[in-house]
């Protein structure tokens, strides 16, 4: 089980490279259902071609792919 620590770890060392892939609009840490951490990496389509060239881990941290579409800054308000 992956801690938070060592999730983030990870996330510094390869979001650049994450990011980088036309399909990935973001890459963070979250809570995995197995009780530890995941890496969480924002979709914004469904890229089945994506999950299948990536591994269901990196390192040993699970990746929880997340449909989120691309994100947009918002304008700030008053």
């Amino acid at each position: 089980m992956a801690t938070e620590e060592e999730v983030t770890k990870l996330k510094d060392q390869y979001s650049f490279q994450l990011l980088d892939l036309p399909e990935v609009s973001g890459v963070g840490v979250e809570k995995h259902e197995s009780g530890g951490y995941a890496l969480a990496i924002h979709l914004n389509a469904k890229a089945p071609e994506l999950r299948k060239r990536l591994q269901a881990e990196i390192k040993g941290a699970p990746l929880k792919f997340i449909e989120s579409g691309p994100f947009h800054r918002l304008p700030k308000t008053k």
